[in-house]
């Protein structure tokens, strides 16, 4: 009786199952923890599905409880987080395998090629709920993602980021997808076209993050890609160029932001600044421009077909303290020239 009058069981069963969608720091010691109160609280939270759903595949047993506990429900899958070396061979994956047209979301990070190829075999199914997909690899040698990745149909994709990976990037059905990041890929396993293609394919793109893309351009001048739905895009590029902005159409209101770094030991001003575009399209809508130049001496140019800005002076970091480097920014002559709609 005095366990039934407890304040914590007065709280109805299906309010107490939604406590752990709270948890700031989910933890699978934790969630397994609620199960060990009593043998109440054991029905009560392995009955519900959802709680379920979050695997690492790090070992079969555990594995194999959460698969039957989320019954149907989609699929959250973190691989090789924890232990890189084992997550495949212990057969844990395995057991998942069946399961991954569950998939909600899904991260493949730092594993190693052997593990990857081993696991391209079994995202070659449909994945009707996937929405977010992360794929990290950081490796001295660059894998490939093949074309029939889930079947190159990504219909419910909305976030995907890639990182040390190759890719073409046909995927179809990409209509939901609002952010896309891209790292860490050689300048020349990448073509221009193949961005633009991508974009077009993926016509409601929000957020956007490159830090690889082409040195060159192998689209027609007069090939230009609205993002009519886009609220920011940022490039950051090594060496400085901004290539890609000749091919876009940037919506008013949009956020640009353009990053290159330079050692500059030798000299203040580096021999490869960045090309400024030639066909900023929309510069009309430019209300602001913000300069950062830190101790790294990074620093953004933009250039359009109109009007002109020229903008110099002692710079400050972003502590307010005055730059120790040098006193005026050297670009182009002494300054940085901004190409707009006015004088």
């Amino acid at each position: 009786m005095k366990n039934t009058f407890a304040p914590i069981n007065r709280i109805p069963p299906e309010i107490l199952t939604l406590v752990p969608d709270y948890w700031e720091d989910y933890s699978d010691g934790a969630l397994i923890g609620l199960t060990h109160v009593c043998r109440g609280w054991r029905e009560l939270f392995v009955s519900r599905p959802s709680l379920w759903t979050r695997l690492d595949c790090t070992h079969v047993k555990k594995t194999r409880a959460y698969i039957e506990r989320s019954k149907t429900s989609p699929l959250e899958i973190c691989l090789g987080e924890f232990d890189p070396e084992v997550f495949i061979t212990d057969g844990a994956v395995l057991l998942a395998a069946p399961h991954f047209s569950r998939l909600k979301t899904l991260s493949v990070l730092g594993i190693s090629i052997v593990d990857l190829a081993s696991l391209v075999e079994y995202f070659s199914c449909p994945v009707p709920f996937l929405s977010r997909l992360e794929i990290d690899f950081v490796c001295d040698e660059v894998p490939v993602l093949p074309n029939t990745l889930f079947g190159g149909d990504l219909s419910s994709l909305r976030e995907l980021e890639l990182a040390g990976v190759v890719t073409t990037l046909p995927w179809r059905g990409l209509s939901k997808l609002t952010t896309f990041n891209l790292y860490c890929v050689p300048e020349d396993n990448i073509l221009l076209t193949q961005l633009l293609d991508f974009f077009e394919s993926a016509p409601h793109l929000r957020h956007i993050q490159l830090g690889s893309i082409p040195t060159s351009s192998d689209a027609p001048t007069e090939r230009v890609v609205s993002l009519p739905h886009l609220k920011d895009l940022s490039i950051i590029a090594q060496p400085a160029h901004s290539i890609l902005l000749n091919h876009l159409s940037i919506p008013a209101g949009a956020l640009l932001h353009l990053e290159f770094t330079y050692s500059g030991k030798e000299s203040p001003i580096p021999s490869y600044l960045p090309n400024p575009p030639d066909r900023l399209h929309n510069i009309s809508h430019i209300t602001a421009v913000n300069l950062r130049l830190a101790s790294e001496r990074r620093s953004v140019r933009l250039s359009g077909p109109s009007g002109g800005l020229y903008m110099f002076g002692r710079w400050t970091r972003g502590d307010n303290k005055p730059y120790s480097g040098i006193g005026n920014f050297c670009g182009p002559s002494d300054g940085l020239t901004f190409q707009g709609p006015s004088g």
